[in-house]
């Protein structure tokens, strides 16, 4: 699994002597880390605040007891995959005129360390007033259907699989044109 943050919980320690004072923890991309001897903690859960995408962080925990004695060893967890970054997304398709009013709209994302979760599509045809047309969907490609004579816009944004959500990315303006028909007319005298 890829996250933005990680949240860890854990049982509490428990001391026979003098008591259990609390617990030193590290984040960090090492899997053995040993924590300090200073109590950064005292409840049994941590949020993970790391800042940095990377495939391999790792919890630390280690016991303190009330006589400022700490544990000789720590428990690890991990590793955690940690994913900040958003992802990007863009249009291959379609750009100018089309002579249907039925047409496959196509897009794209891509994604740094996780992969793509789902995509948002909307359409609007004044580029100000956005309907939502295809949302939270994992295909890459629909048929859209539109009026002739009316300019269409798109734009798509792209999720990942920890959440993050890219900016909105828009496509040029498709002209959905009108076919113009000619019918003789043949005048009698």
């Amino acid at each position: 699994d890829v996250y933005k943050r990680q949240v860890v919980q854990w049982d509490p320690a428990y001391d026979s002597g003098s008591g259990v004072y609390g617990y030193a923890i590290s984040w960090d991309q090492s899997p053995t880390t040993l924590p300090n001897t200073y109590r950064d903690l005292d409840g049994l859960s941590y949020t993970n605040l790391a800042t940095v995408d990377s495939n391999s962080y790792y919890f630390h925990l280690r016991t303190l007891d009330v006589a400022g004695n700490a544990a000789p060893n720590a428990i690890h967890s991990g590793p955690y995959r940690i994913d900040t970054t958003p992802p990007t997304a863009s249009f291959l398709t379609p750009s100018g005129a089309v002579n249907s009013d039925y047409f496959n709209v196509s897009w794209t994302g891509s994604d740094i360390l996780s992969d793509i979760d789902s995509y948002d599509v909307q359409s609007s045809s004044d580029y100000s007033n956005w309907t939502n047309w295809k949302m939270d969907v994992t295909f890459t490609n629909a048929n859209f259907i539109g009026e002739r004579g009316v300019d269409y816009y798109f734009r798509v944004r792209a999720r990942d699989q920890a959440g993050n959500l890219s900016d909105w990315a828009n496509s040029g303006v498709v002209h959905v044109g009108v076919v113009e028909i000619y019918i003789p007319v043949i005048f009698r005298e």
